[in-house]
C-alpha cells in the first residue's frame, strides 16, 4: 500500500521503488534457509558461483566469458546480485576451497577487453564449484516458482521490463542531482 496515496489512485514511482528494497530485504532469510541450505557457503560467494556457473555450464550469455568459460572481474562484478564489495576476497576464498580457479587475463585478438590492464585477473568455477553450485540453484529455481506461481508470462514481462529500465538508466550517466538538492 502507498505511503503516499490510496490504493485506488495511480502508482507513486517512490513506492515502486521502495518496494524493490523491501522484496530484497524479506528474500533474504528464504535464499539462506532454503536455498543456501546446507551448502556451506556464504550468500555473497553462492553469488559468484552461481553466475560463474551459469555461464560455464548452462549457457548464459552473461558475464560474458572467453571460450575457456573464464570471466573478467569487471563483468563479474557487474552481474552480481548480491553486492560486488571484497570480490577479490571472496575470489580468492572460493578458490582456496577448489570452487574457482583464476589465470592472468589475456588480450584475444578480436575480443573486446574494457579496462583490462596488466596484472588483471579472470575466473572461472570449477568442476567442484559447479557441483556445490548446482542444487543450490534448483532450490532457488524452486523457491522463485513457488513465489511467482499464479503469476502471468506478461506480468512477469511487464515487470522484468520496467526493472531493466531503471537498472538502464542508473548505470548511464543521465542520472545526476539538481544543484538545490547537492
Amino acid at each position: 500500500m502507498s505511503k503516499t496515496a490510496r490504493p485506488d489512485s495511480e502508482p507513486d514511482p517512490v513506492d515502486y521503488i521502495a518496494s524493490i528494497f523491501r522484496v530484497r530485504q524479506r528474500m533474504l532469510p528464504p535464499l539462506r534457509q532454503i536455498a543456501l541450505a546446507d551448502c556451506g557457503v556464504p550468500l555473497e560467494q553462492a553469488d559468484i558461483l552461481v553466475e560463474l556457473h551459469g555461464v560455464r555450464e548452462l549457457g548464459w550469455p552473461e558475464p560474458e566469458a572467453d571460450p575457456d568459460g573464464y570471466v573478467t572481474y569487471r563483468a563479474l562484478r557487474d552481474a552480481l546480485v548480491h553486492g560486488d564489495t571484497l570480490l577479490s576476497r571472496r575470489i580468492s576464498r572460493l578458490e582456496e576451497a577448489g570452487l574457482v580457479e583464476t589465470r592472468k587475463a589475456s588480450r584475444r585478438k578480436g575480443v573486446r577487453t574494457p579496462g583490462l590492464h596488466g596484472n588483471a585477473l579472470v575466473v572461472r568455477v570449477t568442476a567442484a564449484g559447479s557441483r556445490k553450485i548446482a542444487p543450490v540453484w534448483l532450490r532457488y529455481r524452486e523457491l522463485v516458482n513457488r513465489l511467482l506461481a499464479g503469476v502471468s508470462a506478461a506480468e512477469l514481462r511487464a515487470g522484468m521490463a520496467l526493472n531493466q529500465l531503471i537498472e538502464s538508466r542508473l548505470k548511464s550517466s543521465w542520472l545526476t542531482l539538481p544543484d538545490e538538492l547537492r
